[in-house]
């Protein structure tokens, strides 16, 4: 899993379950890398304090509940770091927060 996710052309959109209109909730895309595509599923709440937290469920490989070390959400951006897997991810949020497109 870890050469897969860490390969070079990582490319993937997510899409929200729900409709709140913050990086909240349960997001899910497809991460099309080495020619192969794996369907994800990320899981965003707050944490005490008011800060986010995370964890990545990657569906085909049956691998759930992969930490999620960092989250940062600036403006329209979202920034997602796994160390374990040594994988990030960058995406922006559409106008009405429903759909984030990255790498």
């Amino acid at each position: 899993m870890k050469l897969v996710l860490s390969a070079l052309a990582l490319a993937f959109a997510l899409i929200q379950i729900g409709s709140a209109q913050d990086a909240t909730g349960d997001w899910q895309g497809t991460l099309q890398a080495a020619g192969s595509s794996l369907h994800l599923l990320f899981h965003i709440t707050k944490a005490e304090g008011g800060s986010l937290k995370a964890t990545m469920d990657s569906l085909d490989q049956n691998a759930m509940g992969i930490p999620i070390t960092s989250v940062t959400v600036t403006d329209a951006h979202l920034t997602l770091e796994a160390n374990t897997i040594h994988a990030k991810y960058d995406g922006k949020f559409n106008k009405d927060f429903s759909q984030i497109d990255g790498t």
